[in-house]
This record gives structure tokens, C-alpha cells and sequence, in this order.
């Protein structure tokens, strides 16, 4: 697939914090958008801003197993509507960016 055929991208970068403090220890993964290394559409960002970033990173289905670093986060587990053939749900999975 050449670049020209490529028509959005959603890079992200993964970054888990882990501190303590008199309260407890705390753990922390945030999901920065680089959107230099991303194409148009942000898929994550659209759809966080129309149902919420819990619903967004509870579809996440590889979160936990992901080292810090780059990603490329797309859309996977499609279900379409019977009647329309339309795409109306789908979770997310987070593939490595090199």
C-alpha cells in the first residue's frame, strides 16, 4: 500500500506513570495524540468527544498489554446493523508504530 492510499491514521503515544504518595500508590496511562505522525481523521478523538473518553478507552481491547511507546490505533471487532449494512459498533486495539 503506498502513502497516497492511506486515508486517515490515528498515532498515539502510550505513557504509564506509577508513583506513591501519603495517600497510596497510584497508576496513570495516558494517550497523547501526535498529530504530526497522524493522518485526518483521529478516530480516538471523535469518538471520545461524541460518548465519552470511559466508553473510548474501556473499548480499548489491548491496553493493559501495551508497552510504553508509539501506536497506531484503529478500529476493530465490527458489528454491522442487519438492515442497513451500516458499521454500528467496534472496539479499538493499538498496534505498534515504526
Amino acid at each position: 500500500m503506498e502513502t497516497k492510499d492511506i486515508l486517515c491514521r490515528c498515532v498515539i503515544r502510550l505513557k504509564t506513570s506509577m508513583w506513591k504518595d501519603n495517600k497510596g500508590l497510584h497508576l496513570r496511562k495516558d494517550l497523547i495524540f501526535m498529530k504530526r505522525l497522524s493522518l485526518d481523521y483521529n478516530i480516538l478523538e471523535d469518538d471520545a468527544s461524541n460518548i465519552g473518553a470511559d466508553e473510548v478507552i474501556t473499548r480499548i481491547d489491548n491496553l493493559d498489554k501495551c508497552k510504553d511507546g508509539l501506536y497506531q490505533a484503529i478500529a476493530c471487532n465490527m458489528s454491522r446493523d442487519y438492515e442497513t449494512g451500516m458499521i454500528d459498533d467496534y472496539d479499538y486495539t493499538l498496534i505498534p508504530w515504526k
